[in-house]
């Protein structure tokens, strides 16, 4: 079995082992639509498909549906109102059991908040949202490019990795969240 056909088989297997506790954390979030659910899907496998490498098959696939939802709430394409890619939980509350590892994303989400806030605060929302969404599927899947990001927002690619590159530079001089950064690795 190939790499490819492996990782394809993984993403499969997850949401077959996973689907009612997916369905659950979506209800508990009251955001479950069918069409996000099932487009998500197709869009995961479908790049996993192409040879993408994930590290964690769960994050990327939750990280992939906040976009959805937050894409199709803008457009009115569901039931929801638009919200901001940040105010949509994480995982949907889907923990993991291994306790070291909670004590490590719990700092990670914890460095991503300060990120938030501060982009949040110093760069407009269309910014903000971009570079918070490409630096989410960006951490989860190494093949993440700022092309793809410009291919899926349907935008300009310069602009994309424009808008990148500025945020990067404002989060890497930042004291506090450079503080925080350096807290994750104690």
């Amino acid at each position: 079995m190939s790499s490819k056909q492996n990782n394809t088989q993984q993403f499969s297997d997850y949401l077959k082992d996973n689907y009612n506790k997916i369905k659950s954390a979506f209800n508990k979030s009251n955001l479950w639509d069918e069409d996000v659910y099932h487009n998500t899907i197709i869009k995961v496998y479908d790049q996993i498909d192409k040879g993408l490498e994930v590290n964690s098959i769960k994050d990327y696939f939750f990280i992939y549906v906040k976009f959805e939802l937050m894409k199709r709430t803008s457009t009115g394409e569901t039931k929801y109102t638009a919200r901001k890619f940040n105010e949509l939980p994480d995982n949907f509350n889907i923990m993991d059991e291994d306790e070291n590892r909670e004590e490590y994303y719990k700092k990670i989400d914890r460095l991503f908040e300060i990120i938030s806030e501060e982009v949040n605060n110093n760069f407009d929302d269309g910014d903000a949202d971009i570079y918070l969404i490409y630096k989410r599927l960006k951490s989860n899947n190494k093949g993440f490019t700022t092309k793809y990001m410009a291919e899926l927002l349907n935008e300009n690619h310069n602009k994309i990795r424009l808008i990148i590159s500025k945020i990067n530079k404002f989060v890497t001089s930042n004291q506090r969240i450079q503080y925080e950064y350096n807290k994750l690795n104690s």
